[in-house]
């Protein structure tokens, strides 16, 4: 698991602080729990901003001010009792974090090219480079070198490996669940991936090519959401 550097630890709690909890105990196993929850959502391919918000609104600002209250008055009784009562609140605040994570965790979540990336052309209506007229480009196109590797952006298995010289060139598709499916098209001849393989988000598929109807090395991406194009940039992360 990814683990937050000393900036984003500070980043984490700078903003914990502003909520302003009065339990210093409290603060402190919140601090971890909200850590470890980006750290999570580093692995899957979020940004630390993305990932950081993500965490703080799935905890909510006004249940941590809830649980701040209920700890004092408990520390207050001094309860063994109410000891108790703070587990079963807290455990139950982590629980309900863990399910909204796992709810909006909607594969795919990263970009199929690492490092330093751009979108040369976006999702939508465009002129289309060989017709010279209006179409609909149903994903995103992102140049490279030839030979840069091509990510799966999501767990899947691989149920499409194909040449098509007048469109998509080789390509690979794979199906992440029972709603989404990823398409990597105009890679080159070296697909690293067979149809039925299962692949693990980040696996190496292929490689930045210039196959099929391409005017320029650059990888096309797609995503399909029950069966329609949606636009990739939603699912990449960012």
């Amino acid at each position: 698991m990814a683990e937050l550097n000393t900036w984003q630890l500070e980043k984490v709690e700078n903003k914990l602080k502003q909520v302003g909890l009065g339990h210093a105990v409290l603060e402190g196993e919140l601090l971890d729990h909200l850590c470890c929850a980006i750290e999570q959502s580093l692995v899957s391919g979020l940004s630390f901003e993305n990932a950081m918000t993500q965490a703080f609104a799935a905890f909510g600002e006004d249940e941590m001010k809830n649980l701040d209250v209920e700890t004092i008055s408990i520390t207050n009784q001094n309860s063994l009792v109410m000891k108790k009562m703070l587990i079963s609140l807290a455990a139950g605040m982590i629980l309900v974090f863990v399910t909204v994570m796992s709810l909006s965790a909607d594969p795919p979540s990263i970009a199929p090219l690492s490092g330093n990336w751009k979108i040369s052309s976006g999702f939508g209506m465009r002129i289309h480079p060989f017709l010279k007229e209006n179409r609909m480009h149903s994903g995103i196109d992102l140049p490279g070198k030839i030979g840069t590797p091509v990510l799966a952006t999501g767990s899947g298995v691989v149920e499409q490996v194909e040449y098509s010289p007048e469109t998509y060139g080789y390509h690979v598709k794979i199906r992440h669940d029972d709603h989404f499916q990823t398409l990597y098209a105009q890679m080159t001849e070296n697909i690293e991936v067979k149809v039925g393989q299962k692949v693990e988000i980040g696996t190496i598929i292929g490689h930045v090519g210039n196959s099929g109807k391409s005017t320029a090395p650059h990888l096309h991406y797609e995503v399909l959401k029950d069966g329609v194009h949606v636009d990739p940039e939603n699912y990449m992360g960012l």
